[in-house]
């Protein structure tokens, strides 16, 4: 049990050193891949959280305390210019800025990784053994790299969001926090059943 369990820790902390070793790769790459990475990631959980905890709350509150529909209305149309512009924003990532930032991804990785293997001895590369990885290393590396870092992002800022939409509905009644806290724990026994049905 005691190894099972420091294999474990060794596997997380590994894992985490490669995530950041990915994203720390990412930046010398394609700086613009993971700033708009980061971008687009944090407005997606910030759009889900604003209408799911604030949006609605916020115009039932006013409606209940008797502000002027005139200022609901202004409120609204300020969160729809907003939510238009990031959509636009989201459009122009996907049509234009991601797959540009993919070439320049897959053009600079590449040619860092066939830097490296400069310095690889021929005898490596008559070795099979040694081949194999290599190339399996090289298969669809630049794509890997970016999805590694797009779900460093999804983790981070998911985390963060789920925190926050706690604490918001733990404001709004305490009940209904078991809403939030039963599917994700309905959800880690499901995992933990389907992997020790695989096991």
């Amino acid at each position: 049990m005691k190894k099972e369990k420091k294999k474990r820790e060794i596997s997380r902390g590994r894992a985490i050193k490669n995530n950041l070793y990915a994203v720390k790769l990412l930046i010398k790459l394609c700086p613009s891949m993971v700033t708009h990475g980061a971008i687009s990631r944090f407005l997606g959980y910030f759009e889900w959280l604003f209408y799911s905890a604030f949006f609605m709350r916020f115009v039932i509150n006013s409606l209940q305390s008797g502000e002027s529909f005139g200022r609901i209305m202004i409120f609204v149309a300020i969160v729809t210019v907003v939510s238009c512009a990031m959509s636009f924003y989201d459009k122009y990532l996907v049509g234009y800025r991601f797959p540009v930032n993919n070439v320049i991804v897959n053009k600079e990785l590449y040619k860092l990784l066939f830097k490296k293997s400069r310095n690889v001895e021929l005898e490596c590369f008559e070795n099979s053994e040694f081949y194999d990885k290599y190339t399996l290393a090289m298969e669809k590396a630049d794509t890997r790299l970016v999805e590694t870092v797009h779900a460093v992002f999804r983790t981070i800022f998911g985390a963060i969001a789920g925190v926050c939409a706690f604490i918001f509905m733990f404001q709004v009644d305490k009940i209904s926090v078991l809403f939030l806290i039963f599917p994700c724990h309905r959800k880690f026994y499901i995992q933990q059943d389907d992997q020790s049905y695989r096991l």
